[in-house]
């Protein structure tokens, strides 16, 4: 009798944190360069603390006793504010160059514990019941508490957004835009019309592109009904753009030391807003139907249950209250002054709410942008490396925000090889944990393959670097940035070169 052993098909555990290690680095890198090593160190604790909740909330806990899941789920949001506190207290310029591969380490550091593409990814809060109540009903009541003022916000905001004619920036993005939605949606009508004139039947091609594990014609077809599904909101944001992007320019412009490529992402980023409307409105609708459960079952279930938990509920908004009213002075500051003043009226028991709101206007709008456009290119695809591919693709978006925003060349030369080695280390990771299985692989396995990554890394840095000295010094300003840029992706050619062939020779 032969026994069978199922895979452990999850990333391999060397190769998965040595990613997150890179990443990691490139945030202590950036800390140092900005003069904020504090910010930097503190913010990885919690991006750390909140990849090992994430990962143990998702996997099955169901016979794990009920103490230990709420602590995780406590951890977990410690872990999310320890994150996100120092970063907050950031100028502008320090805070975008910083949370960018901040955020990247998380996306690595999630996908590593599994934690996206996971056995029980999906159902994260699924076996924590009580924790999922008491924090929903506190959203729910937080979210009416500062209804009006969001509304006041927002008129207020409209009023100052006026007809302006485009600029050259708005109308480059209108038409980024414009040739974004085209391609996904004319690709797939264009692939049936070729196929019917050859006569090839789609599963009978030789070779076929892919996006992640799916054929691209079937992610464009994803992402092209997504846009069918949702014109009016293509509309409107393509509308946003054209109405708000001067005004968002000349503000961000001259809002402090910023150039004109972070302000175009910046713009873009801001410009991606109905998005995040949708997503508050699922989030919402997923909101009222826990309390529909809560209020419809469990009420007459378990009545004590339902006691503890609006008591917890109540302690939530209490604690979030008490530390909402301590939001400095200094936060309103670097929003510019119409929405300063707007949200200078509204502090109070909910206002966490707007702080939120100021930390989407001051730093996710650049990560929101780049998910939108690297989930659009991807084809929403959900693959296993997806995790690490996000995390090295933000790691490299910070190292080149870096460059223009003035930090060094050779910053930005180590930003690039290690964000190329994310994405290497991860798809190394996620293959063998997949084919192999994580259990059976030996360290010394990974470590050969990590040396020699590593190396041609280094080597790649040291003539990007030695070209770099010739041309001009190392300290280069924001004049210099292009060049920076250009020579960096020599660093990232021979990463790239040197993980094709080692991937060959496996």
């Amino acid at each position: 009798m032969v026994t069978m052993t199922e895979l452990d098909r999850k990333p391999t555990w060397l190769s998965s944190r040595l990613a997150g290690v890179l990443a990691a680095v490139v945030v202590l890198v950036h800390g140092i360069a900005l003069g904020e090593p504090l910010a930097a160190v503190v913010g990885l604790g919690g991006a750390v603390g909140l990849s090992w909740a994430a990962g143990r909330l998702a996997r099955d806990r169901t016979a794990v006793a009920r103490n230990d899941r709420a602590a995780t789920a406590v951890w977990f949001v410690a872990s999310l504010f320890v994150l996100l506190a120092p970063v907050t207290w950031l100028d502008p310029r320090a805070f975008v160059v910083l949370y960018l591969p901040l955020t990247g380490a998380v996306f690595v550091g999630l996908a590593g514990t599994d934690a996206i593409d996971g056995e029980h990814a999906a159902s994260m809060f699924s076996v924590c019941w009580r924790t999922r109540d008491v924090f929903a009903l506190g959203a729910i009541v937080l979210g009416a508490i500062q209804s009006g003022a969001v509304l006041a916000l927002a008129a207020g905001g409209t009023r100052v957004l006026t007809s302006i004619p485009a600029s050259g920036l708005t109308a480059a993005i209108v038409l980024l835009e414009g040739v974004l939605y085209g391609v996904v949606i004319a690709l797939p009508a264009a692939l049936r019309e070729l196929d019917e004139r050859v006569g090839t039947d789609r599963d009978g091609r030789v070779a076929t592109v892919t996006v992640g594990d799916e054929p691209i014609e079937e992610s464009l077809d994803a992402v092209s009904s997504w846009i069918h599904d949702n014109r009016l909101l293509v509309v409107v944001q393509l509308g946003l753009v054209v109405v708000g992007g001067s005004f968002l320019e000349r503000t961000l412009l001259a809002a402090g030391p910023v150039g004109h490529t972070v302000v175009s992402v910046f713009t873009s980023g801001v410009l991606h807003v109905p998005l995040l409307v949708v997503v508050v409105l699922s989030a919402l609708v997923l909101g009222g139907a826990f309390v529909h459960e809560i209020l419809t079952t469990r009420a007459w279930i378990d009545p004590p249950a339902l006691a503890t938990d609006a008591a917890g509920s109540l302690l939530v908004l209490g604690v979030i209250g008490t530390v909402s009213l301590a939001v400095p002075d200094v936060l309103t500051d670097v929003v510019f002054s119409p929405t300063a003043e707007q949200l200078g009226l509204f502090y109070g028991p909910g206002a966490i709410i707007l702080l939120w709101m100021a930390v989407v206007a001051l730093c996710l709008p650049i990560v929101l942008s780049l998910a939108t456009y690297v989930a659009t290119l991807t084809g929403l695809s959900s693959d296993r490396s997806a995790g690490f591919l996000v995390g090295s693709a933000l790691v490299l978006t910070g190292s080149v925000v870096a460059a223009e925003a003035g930090l060094s060349a050779l910053v930005v030369f180590v930003g690039v090889a290690a964000a190329v080695l994310v994405w290497e280390f991860g798809e190394q990771a996620s293959y063998l944990g997949t084919v192999i299985g994580s259990d059976g692989v030996s360290d010394g396995v990974e470590t050969v393959h990590v040396t020699a990554a590593v190396g041609v890394a280094a080597v790649g840095v040291v003539v990007a670097s030695g070209v770099g000295y010739v041309v001009g010094p190392l300290s280069v300003g924001a004049e210099r940035a292009t060049l920076a840029i250009a020579l960096s992706l020599v660093a990232a050619t021979f990463v790239l070169v040197a993980a094709s062939e080692d991937e060959a020779t496996d």
